[in-house]
């Protein structure tokens, strides 16, 4: 799903029916979450220079805190600064698990203040903010990324990571970022639309290899932001490559962004 900050400082720009069309795809997504019992969510996300900077910008990253604090970035929230628990336990075993059965080295954070990135997609699904986070982070702003096939894996190794923890927990997965769009360079603003439709048509199929095999030359068409479809493709990776259900799709410029939530409909055995 979209991450925007605009969804926040400048949520009624969009119109009246962008609105309506995310609030409802936000809640029914959050409607499935609690329908499915779900004690802890996962989000697969990006930092935007808030937590992480060039002096040390992990691929991966996984927090491990009893609780985390957002948003961090300048969204306006009229609720102040929130505090979200956090599943350590858990988050700890995926740590070790990723490291010891996975071939991933992730950093690890004990204290991260959520940006938009995060924030986000918590603040819409689950206003209230009671169901504990586990915060993960791929790199998808500042080059050399991890390729697409490499956060297809890191989706794959999460899924393996929680299935192997011993304890009593139901678990959900946002991957949380995109779609098109432009920002601090030429076009700030533009949402590719044609970009957007293509990234729509390989996800609603479940081509994760369609996915992966975007080249650099076609990831620039949905501009620097776009490069967060990697956090999607995480995501649908986890699914172990579920179709996805679009629950809405819009480009919506006053947001600088293309709008869309997806569900994978994926359940472990």
């Amino acid at each position: 799903m979209g991450h925007a900050p605009n969804l926040v400082t400048t949520w009624e720009r969009a119109g009246e029916d962008v609105c309506r069309q995310a609030l409802e795809a936000f809640a029914e997504v959050g409607r499935r979450i609690q329908a499915a019992q779900a004690t802890v969510l996962i989000t697969i996300s990006n930092d935007h220079f808030n937590n992480f900077f060039l002096n040390n910008f992990p691929a991966f990253g996984v927090g491990v805190a009893e609780s985390w604090i957002g948003p961090e970035d300048d969204l306006r929230y009229s609720g102040g600064l929130i505090n979200i628990p956090g599943r350590p336990e858990l988050a700890n075993h995926i740590v070790r698990h990723l490291y010891e059965q996975e071939g991933f080295d992730p950093a690890v954070s004990h204290f991260l203040k959520l940006d938009h990135g995060t924030f986000v997609p918590v603040r819409y699904t689950f206003p209230d903010f009671n169901l504990p986070v586990i915060p993960t982070f791929q790199n998808c702003i500042q080059p050399p990324m991890p390729t697409l096939a490499r956060s297809a894996a890191f989706g794959q190794a999460l899924r393996r990571a929680v299935e192997s923890f011993p304890g009593e927990e139901r678990v959900v997965v946002i991957g949380a970022g995109g779609m098109s769009h432009f920002i601090g360079v030429p076009g700030q603003g533009r949402v590719n639309e044609d970009f957007d439709r293509r990234w729509v048509s390989l996800f609603e199929k479940g081509d994760l290899q369609g996915l992966t095999g975007l080249t650099p030359e076609d990831m620039l068409e949905g501009g620097n932001g776009g490069e967060e479809i990697r956090n999607w493709i995480a995501a649908m990776a986890c699914a172990e490559g579920r179709p996805a259900e679009w629950l809405m799709y819009a480009p919506v410029p006053p947001w600088l962004i293309g709008m869309g939530i997806v569900d994978f409909h994926y359940q472990s055995a």
